[in-house]
């Protein structure tokens, strides 16, 4: 797992992330997340004296604070360049550490956040699918609706019949 200059390899890293990726992507299911963290534990008590906690816990928080600012400021006309800035690093540099640490890049994630804000305005409110693609940060309707659908598998007006119907059955379930 480490080689001869005592480095860590980037599947270690790779791993860790991923488990932190899972646990804050499954809030809800508790059970999973307990397991994640059992697999955390168990890595680090197998592993952990073959890691070098200030480089993993310096990429870490430059992670961290990239996440807090995109998730800060996505509905606003942000790049990899403005996040790198904002953190006083390289874009390249900044690119590399959030990819090794997430599995996909920066603007995926903006991507990704701007459609879940932009599926959950369908449910929860009555704006138009334009305004919420502008308000979620899109600039151009086309692009939201094509990246919508990919995602999705139908478009924003199917999706928000659909889960307003659902919500509206669970209503009448639970009355």
């Amino acid at each position: 797992l480490v080689d001869e200059d005592n480095n860590v390899y980037y599947k270690n890293i790779e791993f860790i992330s991923k488990l932190f990726h899972e646990i804050s992507n499954n809030r809800t299911n508790t059970n999973y997340i307990l397991a994640l963290i059992h697999t955390l534990i168990e890595y680090f008590i197998l592993y952990g004296n073959q890691i070098k906690p200030t480089t993993i816990l310096k990429k870490h928080q430059l992670t961290i604070n990239a996440l807090k600012y995109i998730n800060d400021n996505f509905v606003n006309d942000i790049t990899l360049a403005d996040v790198a800035k904002e953190l006083s690093v390289s874009p390249q540099y900044l690119s590399n550490i959030f990819s090794q640490e997430n599995g996909i890049t920066i603007t995926t994630y903006m991507n990704q956040l701007r459609l879940k804000k932009s599926s959950e305005m369908l449910i929860y409110t009555g704006k138009s699918i334009t305004e919420i693609c502008f308000e979620c940060g899109f600039k151009n309707l086309s692009y939201f609706l094509r990246n919508f659908k990919s995602k999705y598998k139908v478009s924003p007006k199917e999706y928000r019949k659909t889960k307003c119907k659902e919500k509206v059955e669970k209503i009448i379930i639970y009355s």
